[in-house]
């Protein structure tokens, strides 16, 4: 009986031995879990994100809802909604910012400011809130700031943050930085007229009155307010009065009196055109007619008193002029037309101290102007400083 063979090891079965195909269909088994598992921690992730950012952006609602009736609740909710946001959330910094100045909190609103990366995301009203209010309490810096990020908006707002960074660089006695932002909103803004009034304004308080004169004319070309054009007008006229051009006073006076009746400052700086056109008792009678309506001012004593030295009434000119100079020591046409009555009075002793003062005055007022350009480019520099300081207080600023 014969034997049935062995399979040879060549002719087993494939099956039972591991081979380069069983091998790959592992490895790309392997490979598919991996990307499956890749893939669950993306949309793990993303789902991460996304829940997070419905968080957030439910908690900011949450919390500009309660910053009106619940500032600290509101404050509360916006750290929440940063947080949820993984720390950059601009709208909910800014309005973090809002209701920590709402209590009173400035040191934590100014810090809070700084930490956000992307004003553009920004409201520009709500910055522009921000720097109202940090101006009404004298918080500086953050009104700087946020005025200057909603500056870098652009919309109806801008208009009024760039005002208001004027008036901030004014008051701090920066007049060559308040010019440069009036050119900027000047171009940013070609149509408008406030620019221009205002860079008039810095000009005639700085004596630039020739480019006073220019800025006030472009003003009025640029069709403003009714309001602002009087104001315009009025302050172009003085100007004029002031360098002795009286037929083109009188052109902008005749415009004035054709739109309104004159009152106020404005009626006596037409009593001081009429005293150029020689016409001492109608300015008089517009004198004793603006006193009769608001009271005897420093400027309408003075005015009036000028015209009685003018017609020889020296003891009325003296009497006037010393309650002027009792009213206000730090005018310099008070000081000076005084000590001219006293002369023509025939007491030089009582001249002189008015004299001096005069002098003294005329010097610093042209000193200052100096002293402010030089800070501008040394700001550090404390002899500038010290011979500011006193200056000011000579000039009673």
């Amino acid at each position: 009986m014969s034997r049935s063979k062995r399979p040879s090891r060549d002719n087993r079965p494939a099956s039972r031995v591991p081979g380069k195909s069983s091998l790959t269909t592992r490895r790309y088994g392997m490979k598919a879990l991996g990307l499956t598992l890749l893939g669950l921690g993306l949309c793990s992730f993303l789902y991460y994100q996304y829940s997070s950012r419905l968080t957030a952006r439910a908690d900011y609602l949450r919390a500009r809802e309660s910053l009106a009736h619940d500032p600290r609740e509101a404050e509360r909710l916006a750290e929440l909604a940063v947080d949820d946001a993984g720390g950059n959330y601009p709208e909910a910094q800014l309005l973090r910012c809002r209701a920590l100045a709402m209590t009173g909190e400035w040191e934590a609103t100014l810090g809070c400011f700084s930490l956000i990366r992307d004003f553009k995301a920004c409201d520009a009203t709500d910055l522009l809130e921000l720097g109202e209010s940090a101006i009404q309490a004298g918080e500086w810096k953050v009104a700087m700031e946020s005025l200057a990020a909603s500056v870098a908006k652009p919309g109806a707002h801008a208009s009024h943050a760039r005002e208001l960074l004027i008036r901030l660089d004014l008051q701090f006695r920066r007049p060559e930085d308040a010019l440069q932002r009036c050119r900027e909103w000047q171009v940013a803004e070609p149509t408008a007229a406030l620019p221009w009034a205002i860079s008039g304004d810095i000009n005639t308080s700085r004596i630039n009155f020739a480019s006073a004169m220019h800025d006030y004319r472009q003003a009025l070309q640029r069709s403003p307010s009714p309001a602002l054009q009087t104001e315009i007008r009025s302050s172009l006229a003085q100007l004029l009065i002031h360098t002795g051009d009286t037929f083109a006073a009188r052109r902008e006076f005749d415009k004035l009196i054709t739109a309104a009746p004159l009152s106020g400052k404005l009626q006596l700086s037409y009593a001081q055109l009429l005293r150029t056109e020689g016409r001492n008792l109608d300015a008089l009678a517009e004198i004793d007619q603006h006193i009769l309506r608001n009271g005897p001012s420093a400027e309408s004593l003075k005015l009036r008193g000028i015209i009685h030295l003018d017609e020889g009434h020296v003891s009325d000119a003296v009497r006037d002029l010393k309650d002027s100079v009792k009213a206000n020591p730090f005018d310099i046409g008070a000081q000076h037309k005084l000590a001219q009555a006293y002369l023509q009075s025939g007491d030089p002793a009582a001249a002189q101290p008015h004299s001096d003062a005069s002098r003294k005055l005329t010097d610093a007022t042209y000193r200052i102007s100096e002293v402010e350009e030089q800070l501008n480019s040394d700001p550090t520099n404390s002899k500038l400083q010290r011979e500011l300081a006193s200056l000011r207080a000579i000039l009673g600023r």
